[in-house]
């Protein structure tokens, strides 16, 4: 059997749909079966000069490949989960997530200093609202600027000097194994940050194949973190942070909205069975104390 998977092409991409792939291997008789990569490009990989938040629109780097899928070019894909729209289109579904990376963020400076040892001024790179927002409110006098481009091009431009420091995603560092020091930060992450989507078309068989490599406890976290920014009514570019972890069965979840030097932070727990309501739960909680007039 012959099975084709789409990814983007970035060295992340691929070295994430490698480690599917070789979670699947473990599973599966790999006589019988063949997995070929198929890369796509997506509406995100073309527009590389222009913040995301500008850009707008849902699914920038998950739409050609999704579409791809529909159309019967691919089996399943590998995406970040953070990049998939909460609202997926109409005839796919997450078949599995495996088990999660870290998500975490990191600070990244050329002269391996922390966040908070950073000279007045700094100039720290992120294009992600959240990230600004959130460096804002640690250290007003930061310039926060645009920072896009793969994560060796983002490294490569702290290194020349162009940002005094970075943030970054630590599974990002972890899956390309990348040996540079760097600082882990307490800030809240993206939701699903570290987490990975294999999807494929709603019904296909394929899919109960996929659900070998699942990971239960993963799958709660981010579909609870998914379900409260569904609720927020935002996607991966508005200035929200969501955690949630498992631990014996039960499951807490912190949240925060941030902009304009303001934060406001609410948390829940519950039993991990209900994930997904406890998520909604903790979002109505974020806009009973005012969140809405900050997204």
């Amino acid at each position: 059997m012959r099975l084709i998977v789409g990814t983007r092409g970035s060295k992340l991409a691929i070295a994430q749909t490698e480690e599917v792939i070789k979670a699947l291997s473990k599973k599966l008789n790999v006589e019988d079966v063949r997995i070929e990569k198929k890369i796509i490009k997506t509406s995100g990989d073309k527009i590389k000069n222009s913040p995301l938040s500008q850009i707008g629109g849902r699914g920038l780097f998950t739409k050609e490949i999704d579409l791809a899928l529909l159309r019967g070019e691919i089996d399943f894909a590998v995406h970040s989960m953070k990049d998939l729209p909460t609202i997926l289109l109409e005839g796919i579904e997450i078949a599995c997530v495996p088990k999660r990376a870290s998500p975490y963020d990191i600070f990244f400076s050329r002269e391996k200093k922390k966040l908070e040892e950073m000279p007045k001024n700094a100039v720290i790179g992120t294009s992600s609202t959240r990230r600004r927002a959130q460096l804002l409110r640690f250290r007003s006098d930061f310039r926060v600027e645009p920072l896009r481009g793969n994560l060796d091009t983002r490294i490569r431009k702290v290194l020349e000097g162009k940002y005094d420091g970075a943030i970054l995603a630590e599974a990002a560092i972890q899956r390309l194994n990348l040996k540079i020091s760097y600082q882990r930060l307490d800030f809240l992450p993206a939701p699903a940050q570290g987490a990975l989507a294999v999807t494929c078309r709603k019904g296909s068989k394929l899919c109960e194949l996929l659900k070998t490599i699942e990971d239960t406890d993963s799958r709660r976290e981010v579909f609870a973190e998914r379900a409260a920014l569904r609720h927020l009514g935002g996607g991966c570019q508005v200035p929200v942070a969501i955690l949630a972890r498992v631990k014996n069965d039960i499951i807490s979840i912190k949240g925060a909205v941030i902009n304009e030097g303001r934060e406001i932070r609410a948390s829940i727990k519950g039993n991990a069975e209900d994930y997904e309501e406890l998520g909604k739960k903790l979002a109505e909680k974020l806009l009973e104390m005012g969140a809405e007039e900050l997204l």
